[in-house]
C-alpha cells in the first residue's frame, strides 16, 4: 500500500473507481489519515490532484481562517506546485520514489 508522509503523519493513498462520482478527482480523509485519488486519470493528472489533497491537509493543520477561499487557494498552489514537480526532475523523482501513483 502507497502512503505519504506529510507533517508528521503517515497518510495511506488509495485508488478508487471514477464511476462514484465522475467529478471527483481527489478527497483527503484527514482525520483517518487517507487520501483518495481517483485511478482512471493520467499519471500527470493524478500527481496534480495529489498535491492538492496534500495542500487541503497542509491548511487545515495551519488553521487558517475559513473566510478565505480555500478551494480557489489550493487550486492555484496544486497546480503551481505541480508545474514546478513535472519541470524538474529530481522533484519529479520525488513523487517516484516514495511510490506515489
Amino acid at each position: 500500500m502507497q502512503t505519504i508522509r506529510i507533517q508528521g503523519i503517515e497518510y495511506t493513498i488509495i485508488e478508487f473507481d471514477g464511476d462514484i462520482d465522475v467529478n471527483l478527482m481527489g478527497r483527503e480523509a484527514y482525520d483517518k489519515a487517507k487520501i483518495f485519488i481517483r485511478k482512471d486519470m493520467p499519471i500527470s493528472k493524478k500527481r496534480e490532484t495529489l498535491l492538492h489533497e496534500i495542500l487541503h491537509i497542509i491548511y487545515a493543520n495551519a488553521y487558517l481562517m475559513k473566510g478565505d477561499d480555500e478551494e480557489r487557494i489550493v487550486g492555484a498552489l496544486s497546480a503551481g506546485l505541480h508545474q514546478v514537480f513535472e519541470d524538474n526532475t529530481t522533484i519529479g523523482d520525488f513523487t517516484e520514489s516514495v511510490k506515489i501513483l
